[in-house]
C-alpha cells in the first residue's frame, strides 16, 4: 500500500518514530512505518525500497543514532537520487558523518531538541502538510505561525524551500500538466499571488555566454556547487559548471574564456581553499585572479569554516577578494540565503 510519508529511523528511535506517525495519521496523512508496516514474510530490503519509491517524502528521525545507521544512508540515498523531499526532525544535537551531510547539510531541519518531545509535533505536522501541499491541521499553536516571522503561510514557506531541487510527485505534477494552482508562472499571473513571497528581480540575461561561472574545490565544494547551478538555473539563469559544461579542447584556454563570457563570478570558499595546492596548476586560485583582472562581478559564498586569511598571506593577484560583498551559507535561513546571492548578481 502506497503511503505519503516514509519515516526512516534507528530501530533505537522507534518510540519517538511511532509518536510522531500517531500525531501525522490523526491529521489525515499516512505513513509508512518499517517495524509496524513491512509485510510478515517479505523480504526487508525490497520492502524498504518499494516503500520509499511509492512515498511523497521522507521524515527522517535525526539523533546520535542514525549517524550509526548505514541502513538510513541507504533510503536517504534513495530518495535524494528519485527527487523526494526530505525533512530531518531533529532529536538530538549531533555531527553529522560526511555522508550525511552530504544529503542533509542543505535542507531546512525541524528542532525537536527540547522537552517534552510531543511540543513540537505540531510544527512537524505543518511541515509535512506543507510540503505534501495539504492544508495544515485545522488546530495549531501559535509557535506553529511563526516558524518565520518574516515568511508567508506555512505552505508557500516549504514549496519555497523544497520545490526547486526536490518536488513533491503531486507538484512535479502539477508543473508538467500546467495545471497546478499553487505554482504560477510570471506570465500567466500578471499580479502576484497574495499568499505568496515575492521573489526578487531576476538579473538580466548576458547574451552570448553564460550569467554566472561556478568556482570551487573539487574535493569540498562540489556539491555546493551542483546545488548553486540548479538554484540558479531554475531562476532562468545560464549557470557554468566545469563537470557539466566544459567540453573537448585545451582546459585552461576554455575555462578562462568562460570566465570572460560571464559576467558574474561565484567562488565557492570552503575551508582552507585559498591555500596553494600547486603553484601554477591551482586551478582555483589562478580562476579567481582571472576574474579579478577582468572585473567579473564576483559575489564570494562563504561555506561554515572558511576564515578569510590575512590579505599578506593570500597571493598578490587575489588580495583583492575579501573585499567583495558574498553570502554566508546557511541551513537555517537557506531561502533568504539565496534571494540575497540573486540580489548581487548584476544587470
Amino acid at each position: 500500500m502506497t503511503r505519503q510519508v516514509f519515516i526512516s529511523c534507528s530501530p533505537a528511535d522507534q518510540e519517538k518514530a511511532h509518536q510522531i506517525v500517531g500525531y501525522l495519521e490523526n491529521t489525515g496523512v499516512t505513513c509508512w512505518e518499517p517495524s509496524r508496516d513491512i509485510p510478515a514474510g517479505e523480504a526487508w530490503s525490497e520492502a524498504i525500497m518499494e516503500a520509499v519509491n511509492g512515498c511523497s517524502m521522507v521524515l527522517v528521525i535525526l539523533s546520535a543514532n542514525t549517524v550509526q545507521s548505514r541502513y538510513i544512508l541507504r533510503e536517504l540515498e534513495r530518495a535524494v537520487s528519485r527527487r523526494i523531499p526530505v525533512l530531518p526532525v531533529q532529536t538530538e544535537e549531533v555531527d553529522l558523518s560526511l555522508d550525511l551531510e552530504y544529503y542533509l547539510s542543505t535542507i531546512h531541519w525541524v528542532d525537536a531538541l527540547s522537552l517534552p518531545f510531543s511540543k513540537h509535533f505540531e510544527r512537524v505536522a505543518a511541515a509535512v502538510h506543507g510540503i505534501l501541499g495539504e492544508s495544515i491541521p485545522p488546530k495549531t499553536d501559535s509557535s506553529v505561525q511563526a516558524l518565520d516571522s518574516h515568511s508567508p503561510p506555512h505552505r508557500s514557506i516549504w514549496h519555497t524551500l523544497f520545490g526547486a531541487l526536490f518536488p513533491s510527485k503531486k507538484v512535479a505534477e502539477e508543473r508538467i500538466s500546467g495545471q497546478g494552482s499553487s505554482i504560477k508562472s510570471r506570465s500567466s499571473s500578471p499580479t502576484p499571488d497574495p499568499v505568496e513571497k515575492k521573489e526578487p528581480d531576476r538579473p538580466a540575461r548576458f547574451h552570448g555566454g553564460f550569467d554566472v561561472f561556478i568556482c570551487y574545490r573539487r574535493k569540498d565544494g562540489a556539491a555546493v556547487a551542483r546545488l548553486m547551478r540548479n538554484e540558479l538555473q531554475s531562476r532562468e539563469l545560464k549557470v557554468f559548471l566545469d563537470i557539466e559544461d566544459l567540453g573537448a579542447g585545451h582546459y585552461d584556454d576554455k575555462l578562462l574564456r568562460y570566465i570572460e563570457q560571464a559576467p558574474n563570478f561565484l567562488p565557492i570558499l570552503t575551508p582552507n581553499c585559498l591555500d596553494s595546492r600547486g603553484g601554477d596548476e591551482d586551478w582555483m586560485l589562478k580562476e579567481i585572479a582571472y576574474a579579478i583582472v577582468h572585473e567579473r562581478n564576483i559575489v564570494p559564498m562563504v561555506m561554515p569554516g572558511f576564515r578569510f586569511p590575512n590579505p599578506l598571506d593570500l597571493p598578490q593577484d587575489i588580495r583583492a577578494l575579501p573585499r567583495h560583498n558574498g553570502v554566508e551559507f546557511s541551513n537555517s535561513y537557506y531561502q533568504a540565503m539565496i534571494e540575497r546571492l540573486i540580489t548581487y548578481l548584476i544587470d
